[in-house]
């Protein structure tokens, strides 16, 4: 269960009936904005017992582990995703400068079309989205489909990411 999420020092006061509960805690009950994800992600924990961290992966820094011992009992698990990313190389793509006239909305499964309409805005290409990650290292994974090889969407632990790309750069 998600209680081994809680800190070992939380200890509710607890009635004489109580005493065999377990601590749990309950996520909130609608869906966090993408700002509050990132921040609730910054350090996720040790990606096998869940206590924190002291270092990440080094092939793929994309895994947090609190110590050797855990990540040497991961290893089964990690290697075959981990491997997978050594193969990646970096692209340089151009980004369309100007955004003039479009308009956008973050979405999600939980979104009415009430939400859609009112949280529409027109895109700012001047605006600079907050930096949640300063100058920690983060990685972000991108979907292609192999029949659409200009289309293609962009993701980090917060969600998508929004860019356009000028056709023939890939």
């Amino acid at each position: 269960m998600n209680g081994k999420l809680l800190s070992t020092k939380y200890e509710p006061e607890k009635d004489a009936t109580e005493q065999n509960f377990k601590a749990l805690f309950m996520p909130p009950p609608g869906p966090l904005g993408y700002e509050d994800i990132g921040k609730l992600n910054n350090d996720p924990g040790c990606v096998l017992c869940g206590k924190k961290t002291g270092s990440r992966c080094k092939q793929c820094m994309s895994v947090f582990y609190c110590g050797p011992d855990c990540q040497r009992a991961d290893w089964p698990h990690h290697k075959h995703g981990c491997r997978s990313l050594q193969d990646g190389r970096w692209r340089f793509l151009g980004v369309l400068p100007e955004t003039e006239g479009m308009y956008a909305t973050r979405l999600n499964r939980f979104n009415l079309m009430n939400d859609i309409r009112a949280n529409t805005s027109p895109l700012n290409s001047n605006a600079i989205p907050a930096n949640v990650y300063g100058d920690r290292l983060f990685l972000v994974k991108i979907s292609i489909r192999r029949d659409e090889w200009d289309s293609f969407e962009i993701y980090d632990r917060q969600g998508p990411i929004g860019v356009h790309f000028i056709q023939g750069e890939i």
